[in-house]
């Protein structure tokens, strides 16, 4: 029998504390500092959960009543499609799927108050470099980690505390709080 896991050797926080880490970080961004949440997420799977997740902490009234949430990611509009074929989400408030380069490019006019979940996980391409970008170095802002990041990836190093990080040939400091959700 052969098995393999990343998480392998790794305990988990249980769903109740990894509900609350979920809600405290969108909840600290943007109730209290008014800023916007980058969560790199992996288009398959670990989007739709996001989406369950943020969906279950909405109707619990868990979460600030004025947020978006933008799901950038083509791939994960079409993997959204197929959960939906099979399985029931909570219902969201104010969830916008993007498609076009143009209206992913309109996101990053909103300063305050937006949820923008985007491929790739570990942030090494795709749109969510573009997301980190527009908010890595604002102080109101937060990149919210929920999945594994692989040594020598962008992601890692903004997960173990770069204090600047090279996007599109600049350099931009580190400003926006992070967090992994560890669950």
């Amino acid at each position: 029998l052969l098995v393999e896991s990343t998480y392998g050797n790794r305990d988990h926080k249980s769903l109740p504390q990894t509900l609350d880490e979920l809600a405290f970080a969108l909840n600290d961004t943007l109730a209290s500092r008014k800023g916007n949440v980058v969560v790199p997420a992996f288009a398959v799977g670990r989007t739709q959960e996001l989406l369950h997740f943020i969906g279950e902490l909405q109707a619990a009234k868990r979460l600030p009543s004025r947020m978006e949430v933008f799901v950038d990611s083509p791939m994960a509009l079409a993997a959204t499609r197929v959960t939906l074929k099979y399985a029931r989400l909570p219902e969201l408030e104010q969830v916008r799927f993007t498609e076009d380069l143009e209206e992913s490019k309109r996101i990053n006019a909103i300063t305050s108050g937006a949820v923008v979940i985007s491929a790739s996980g570990m942030c090494e391409g795709g749109r969510i470099r573009h997301h980190l970008r527009h908010n890595i170095a604002r102080p109101e802002c937060a990149i919210v980690f929920v999945g594994f990041q692989a040594a020598g990836t962008l992601g890692r190093r903004i997960v173990d505390g770069a204090s600047s990080v090279r996007l599109f040939g600049e350099e931009y400091p580190v400003r926006a709080k992070v967090y992994t959700i560890g669950g």
